[in-house]
Formats: structure tokens, sequence, C-alpha cells
């Protein structure tokens, strides 16, 4: 608790000296007419729109046909008020405003004093008809009360028509699951998986590598969230689907939460199958906390400070019983049941019998490994017991600021660590995704006049996925005696080469460790909105910056696959040496010599300007009319490491990045730059 309380008096003080910035998108906007009892309308009448939970206010001045407009309002509950000479001030009370929503709200002004007040109740003015986009909202009640096994948000999108959760195993060919823990991918309306966009507070929180969210945003988190499939504002790009999550803040009464979700086998029976009920330890635990900053005898922030803080972690243990066909002692010495075929000469090996002396290196280190067998049963003849632990852990603050009636700021800060463990047998051949995820952002809204007012964002994901296999020694992979391979990296990180046999338990390390990636997303936005009467045109620029950082493999001592092409038996074939495919990652003469690793640094940019209009052609008509042009740059190697296919060169070539190697000499007939 100390902690969580240290982090948040340091995100406060961040917060208090950060540059500003807004962002965009799970917002909403308040509009409606202003008229008197005969249906004519009232020019300059002033509407202030109130925030209930909170007191804070944002005001409007009514056009030549009485219509006013308030946008960038967070989703709660309002109170309109509205007042003109020679009329009694009118208060239309708990207006309830949603992500990405627009919510008319009329006004009847009554020939009386201003002193005099008419209250009016929402429900029967409030209507929401002024947006043509198409799309489902998960409320906020809906969010805390359905039942969640895993609590992940993605679960509840399957409340939307057409909406799809594809496990990996049944994914779309080409599509990918999320990240280890996080379920399945999502498809809305039969399209992609790829092509959803996820926005928390209106910021990208997309892993540029799956298209799926870097994160999981915590369930006490989230104030309520919306999936948008078509015709939405042209302030949204870069994506066919738009899925906005509000996250809840301060208001000016404390609120919060302590849970703990748990099972456990104890609780559970036994299957009619099981020998015994399967270990299973879960639990999903953690606060949440918002409320007006309050330090005794030095600030009150009642009505213009607030924060909210949240914390969720969750631990699982889980046993899986698993079998498999290792091979026998005999076996491993060489010894066969069936005639083994010697490769060289195509004559079998008496009594069928190997000799050690033709045992390759690579099957002789190899076979320290392998598990003994332990059992005989139809499963096969070994039986481990693998767990697969989960550990997780993720904090969300949030600081709204007001500071007189025509700025307001808030910042907000995520931090989730993630651990999963694929649990394997052999132990050898599991693997680690230690997944951890900074994001901030913090935003800005400037209101010049009633009718226009100007937002400025910036945010920052940072997102270091990586996929760790069981380490080795080095002396472990120095037996080998592999050439021409990078020197594993992390040092820390030396796995055993993947070896398949057919028939056989995967034996080795597992595929493709280390994997190292890191991905770093800079986002900056601006939009304004301008009120002219019936028109409100909103524009701007949404600006991002992505980096693939650090991405390498280059640690992995192989892949080796046998088949029993050569000998007549898979196993006799690795005793042998004799591989029907082998690969991995080798240095070439492109490859850097001062950076063994080699990693990839890939980057890319995009720019969407947008603008969009919302015009009142009556009260009974709106037209949502909007253009935006979504640039990407081309991709480029940060240190020049790409190279393609060039088909211009006799006899084929390769187009490189780096021009070095031409003007060092280095096959100048077998490559052209083509530049980065």
């Amino acid at each position: 608790m100390r902690r969580l309380i240290l982090s948040l008096l340091t995100f406060i003080t961040i917060a208090s000296v950060a540059p500003t910035s807004w962002a965009q998108g799970a917002v909403g906007t308040m509009q409606g007419q202003v008229s008197d009892i005969t249906g004519a309308v009232i020019p300059g009448a002033k509407v202030t729109v109130v925030e209930e939970d909170t007191n804070v206010a944002h005001s409007a001045i009514t056009g030549p046909s009485g219509y006013y407009t308030v946008p960038y309002l967070n989703p709660g509950r309002y109170s309109v008020i509205v007042e003109a000479n020679g009329f009694s001030r009118t208060r239309i009370q708990h207006v309830s405003l949603q992500v990405d929503q627009t919510v008319r709200a009329n006004a009847v002004l009554k020939p009386g004093a201003t002193t005099q007040q008419v209250e009016v109740s929402a429900q029967a003015v409030q209507l929401d008809s002024e947006s043509s986009s198409i799309g489902q909202l998960i409320s906020e009640q809906q969010v805390s009360d359905l039942p969640l096994n895993g609590r992940n948000f993605t679960s509840l999108m399957i409340l939307q028509p057409g909406a799809v959760q594809m496990n990996s195993a049944s994914a779309p060919s080409g599509e990918q699951a999320t990240r280890p823990g996080s379920g399945g991918s999502l498809i809305l309306g039969g399209g992609r998986a790829s092509a959803n966009q996820y926005l928390v507070d209106g910021v990208t929180i997309n892993d540029v590598m799956y298209q799926t969210p870097a994160f999981e945003p915590s369930i006490e988190a989230i104030q309520e969230f919306k999936a948008q499939t078509e015709t939405y504002s042209a302030e949204y790009g870069t994506s066919s689907n738009q899925i906005n999550i509000g996250y809840k803040s301060g208001t000016n009464q404390f609120h919060g939460s302590a849970f703990d979700f748990l099972r456990n086998n104890f609780f559970d029976a036994r299957s009619y199958f099981d020998a015994s009920v399967p270990i299973l330890r879960q639990n999903d635990f953690g606060y949440s906390l918002g409320g007006p900053i309050w330090i005794p005898k030095v600030y009150n922030g009642k009505d213009r400070t607030f924060f909210f803080a949240n914390y969720e972690g969750f631990r699982s243990t889980t046993y899986a019983t698993m079998y498999g066909v290792v091979p026998t002692a005999a076996e491993l010495s060489g010894q066969f049941t069936t005639p083994i075929k010697d490769p060289a000469t195509g004559v079998p090996f008496p009594n069928n019998q190997i000799p050690s002396s033709q045992i390759s290196n690579f099957a002789k280190v190899m076979n320290q490994y392998i598990p003994a067998a332990n059992t005989n049963v139809a499963q096969g003849n070994f039986v481990g017991t693998a767990n697969s632990p989960i550990t997780t852990d993720q904090q969300n603050y949030r600081i709204d600021q007001t500071i007189g009636l025509k700025n307001t700021i808030f910042g907000r800060y995520t931090k989730a660590n993630n651990v999963y463990d694929s649990g394997a047998i052999p132990a050898t051949s599991g693997y680690v995704h230690p997944i951890n995820t900074t994001n901030y952002q913090i935003t800005y809204i400037r209101t010049f006049s009633p009718s226009f007012i100007n937002q400025f964002r910036y945010s920052n994901l940072d997102v270091a996925a990586d996929q760790l296999g069981v380490s080795v020694p080095q002396s472990a992979i120095d037996a080998f005696n592999f050439k021409g391979i990078y020197n594993p990296l992390p040092s820390n990180q030396r796995t055993l080469p993947t070896v398949g046999i057919i028939g056989f338990l995967a034996l080795g390390g597992a595929v493709n460790t280390p994997w190292l990636n890191d991905q770093v997303t800079h986002e900056v936005s601006d939009s304004a909105t301008l009120i002219k009467g019936r028109h409100t045109m909103t524009f701007g620029f949404d600006y991002r910056h992505w980096t693939l950082a650090n991405n390498t493999t280059t640690g992995f001592t192989g892949q080796f696959t046998f088949t029993g092409d050569f000998s007549g038996n898979p196993f006799a074939d690795y005793l042998l040496g004799y591989l029907e495919q082998v690969w991995s990652t080798q240095p070439t003469s492109q490859s850097n010599p001062k950076d063994p690793g080699s990693p990839v640094n890939i980057v890319y940019n995009s720019f969407g300007p947008f603008f969009q209009e919302d015009w009142k052609v009556s009260p009974k008509l709106t037209i949502n009319v909007g253009s935006r042009y979504d640039w990407s740059s081309v991709p480029y190697e940060m240190h020049n490491h790409w190279s393609w296919l060039d088909p211009s060169i006799p006899g084929g070539g390769l187009c490189v990045a780096d021009k070095s190697l031409i003007t060092s000499g280095l096959g100048s007939n077998l490559y052209s730059y083509c530049g980065r």
C-alpha cells in the first residue's frame, strides 16, 4: 500500500509540471435548441452544462437559430442550466452522457423573472439522434456487474451483435491471437481481428505487431466502453473498428472498492475420468479509490482537483498432466528392435545396433537432456506434471484538474507487469513471456470562447514483450560445436536447440527463444471545434511515431528435424545425425560485427488530418459529413539492415539499404543501393 501511495504522489508531482496535451476519444457532446413556449428560438441564451458528480461547469451561448453545442465532456450525469433575459431560469437534471455520444437536451423557457427556476426531468427531453455512428455501448453497470471468468474486458465485447472471440487454434489464417493470457482474437462484423483499434481515454494502446491490446485494462478502472464499426466521426482513423474505453475519474465524493476473486480446486469436484481433482490456485485481487484531492489544512480540491487510483493483481497456478513418448535406454545406446539401415552404405546394421562410433556428437550432447521413460500406458511411456503459473500486476492513476472556467487538464498513468510461463515437459522446452507495459498521457482543453474550443494531447506507450527460453550453461552450447551462429542474447538466455523427432516428445529448447522486442509509440494530436449557428465543425490531425525496437531472435540456436527418411527410423536418423531439415539465424556480410545480436529496429510514421461537420438542418434532421486522409510512411530499419530482391540485377541480386556494402567493394555485382 505504501508503494502505491508513493507512486500516486509521484504522479501528482509529475502531472503538475508536465506539458499540457489532450486525448480525443472517450468523451461526448451535449447540444440542443433553446426556444420559448410558442416555439420561437431564443438566440444569445446562456447555457451552462454542469457535471453533477464534480460541479465542473462548461458554458455556451445559443446562436441565431437557438442552437448550442458543448463538446469534449467526460461520460457521466449532467445538469443543463439555461438563462435568458425575460425568461425564468430552466434547469434540466440528470442528463446521462456516454462514451462518444452526442446527447440532445432542448430547453423551453417560460416568461418570468430570472430569479425563478423551472426544473425539468431529462427523461422527457433526452434523445440520442445527432450522430449516424453505429456501435455498441457496454455500460458501467454491465462492466461492474456481469461475471467474467478471468475479468478480461474483451469478453464483454461478445455482447455486441456480430462479435466473435477466437482462440489461436480457431483463428482465421493470418490472424494472431492476443498476447499470452489475454484471450483470443476479437472479430467484429466479420472483419479481421487486426482491423481493431483500441483506445483508452482516446489514445491508442494497440500492440503494433498483433494489433490487439498491449495491456488489458483493469475492470475496476473502466467506466464504460463502446465499439464502433460503421459511420463514425472522421476524427477516428487507422483501423476499421474503433473500441473506445473510458477510464474512471474522481468525483466530489470518496468512492472505493476492495476485492478478491478466488478459485481453488478445494471447491471443485473430481470429474469421472480423473483420478484426482486437478490442482488450481487462482486469486484476482485489488482495490480502487477515487475522490477529491484533499490535504487537511493545506489543500481542498473539491469542485476542481480529483484523483482515481486502481491496482489489480492476478496469481494463478495450474498444473497439467502431460503424456508423451521418449526413447528407451536401449534406443539411446543405439539398440533397436527393427532393422536400421546405414545411410552411408544402404546395408542394415548388424543386430540392429548402431556402433557408438557412429553416434553423432549432436545426439550425445542432447541425450543428456532427454527424460527417462517412467510409465507404460496407451498415451505413452512418459508422464509428467507441468506448472503454468501466471503473475500480473497493474496500476492505474488519473488526475483531473480544472483551472478557472476555460482550462481543463488531466493525466493518466498505467503500469502493467505480466509474466506467463508456458509450462512444458521436458522443462527445457518451455518458455516464459515477461511483458512490461508503461502507458501515460496528459490531456488539455482550452475554451477560447463558447464557440471555439481546442484540444491537444500527447501519449506514450512502451511495451517490452519478450519470449525467453529455459537457459542452460554456456558449456552446454559449446559442447555442440556449432559454427557460424550468433552468440545468444542475452547472456543468461542460452537455450538448447529445438529438436523434433517424428513420433517422439519435442526435445530441446523452445522455438525462437530468446525473442526480444520493445515497442514504443508516441502519439500527438490536436483538434479544434468551431460552432457557427447550425454548424459544428471539428478539424485537426493525429500523428503517430512507432518504433519496433531491439527485435531479435538471433540468440536462437536452431531447429533440427528428423523423420527417418535415411535409416528407416526417426530416432536412428537423430543418432546418426541425418537431418531432414535444419534452420537457424546466421550472421552474414550485412551483419554488424560490433552488435552480435544485430537487433532489428523498425521505424514508421503515420499522419491523419481530418475535417468533420455536423449540420443541424432542422430539429428533425442532422447531416454528419467528414473527410480524413490517413498517410503511413514506408517503414525503414534504423541501422539499414534491410535488403530485398532486385530483379534488375542480371542473374538475381539484392537491393540493399546499407550503401557501404557497395562502396566497400562487397559484391557490387550482386548488390544495388536503393535507399533506406
